[in-house]
């Protein structure tokens, strides 16, 4: 009689499924005989959205034969992180970093010029990866102007006379214009 002593389950090394689709991460999870745990929905910024972002336990991992390996499956989305107060450069640089790009526009402010005083969406809202994000950037308030007016007036006297005090000068033989004198009896 042999007797033969068992090992027990064969061991079986998680596979690096990241980018599979969902579907095809379970047909080659079943494939190598394991089973397929629990789905979770993640942010990823690398990761397009239905794809595997990675694995429970993790690739390269040797597990039990017929173990429940967690998938964890890009949303295709990232959170908006907070920008406010930060230099344009900073604002920009902070949104690539979750996959996002900045569209920047000057707003008349008494904030620090060149920093972010608003963004179109609060931190922590969940964005699609390669979202373009508004941001106010501040700058200063332009000068007040004061506008001066000068008007000259000038009067033009007709032909053949010089204007003194609203009356004319006779010229060549004219003779002055005469007042009438007063009659008494309009006088009373």
């Amino acid at each position: 009689m042999t007797l033969s002593v068992s090992s027990g389950p064969g061991r079986v090394t998680v596979p690096d499924l990241t980018n599979y689709e969902q579907s095809l991460a379970s047909g080659r999870l079943e494939g190598l005989g394991l089973a397929i745990g629990k789905i979770q929905n993640v942010d990823s910024m690398s990761v397009d959205q239905g794809k595997v972002v990675s694995t429970e336990p993790k690739a390269g991992e040797k597990v039990a034969e017929g173990s429940a390996i967690k998938l964890n499956i890009s949303t295709g989305r990232v959170e908006v992180p907070e920008v406010i107060g930060m230099s344009e450069s900073q604002a920009v640089e902070a949104f690539a970093k979750v996959g996002l790009r900045a569209d920047a526009q000057s707003s008349y402010s008494d904030r620090k010029s060149g920093t972010v005083i608003d963004q179109a969406y609060p931190k922590g809202t969940k964005v699609p990866v390669g979202d373009v994000i508004r941001i106010s950037i501040a700058r200063p308030r332009p000068a007040p102007t004061t506008v001066t007016t000068t008007a000259t007036v000038t009067q033009t006297a007709p032909p053949g006379t010089t204007p003194t005090d609203g009356q004319t000068t006779p010229t060549d033989g004219e003779t002055p214009p005469q007042t009438p004198p007063e009659d008494p009896a309009q006088t009373g």
